[in-house]
Formats: C-alpha cells, sequence, structure tokens
C-alpha cells in the first residue's frame, strides 16, 4: 500500500516514502547525526585556527561539500 503523500505524484515524495519504508531514511539521517557529532568533537578539541580548518573541510567532504583548501 503506498504511502498518501505518494498519491500526490510528486517525485521527492515517492522517493522519500521509499527511503522511509526501506528504513533509509533513518539511517542517512543517523548518519548524518554522526558525522555531525564527530565535527563538534573535532572543533571542542581543536586548539589552533588550523585545527578548525581541518574539522571544517573534513565534514564538507563527507557531507560532498568542496570548499577550497
Amino acid at each position: 500500500m503506498p504511502l498518501p503523500a505518494t498519491n500526490l505524484g510528486y517525485v521527492e515524495f515517492g522517493t522519500l516514502g521509499r527511503m522511509f519504508v526501506e528504513g533509509a531514511f533513518r539511517r542517512h539521517h543517523l548518519g548524518n547525526e554522526l558525522v555531525l557529532r564527530a565535527f563538534e568533537d573535532a572543533l571542542k578539541a581543536s586548539e589552533t585556527p588550523e585545527d578548525c580548518w581541518s574539522a571544517i573541510r573534513e565534514t564538507c567532504w563527507k557531507f560532498g561539500l568542496h570548499m577550497p583548501s
């Protein structure tokens, strides 16, 4: 039985519905939470601006964002 939102015909709702049913939404969300917590820990442990910048670059890379060196 399709989720009610999938009946609207929007691709995003259909994808979200499948992700939710398959558990991918929770796994994706959990993965993001772990990355953000590691980022927070890295910032707290940073002793120099370079340490902070390294944590920012690494976290951006994990989220698929590309930043200048």
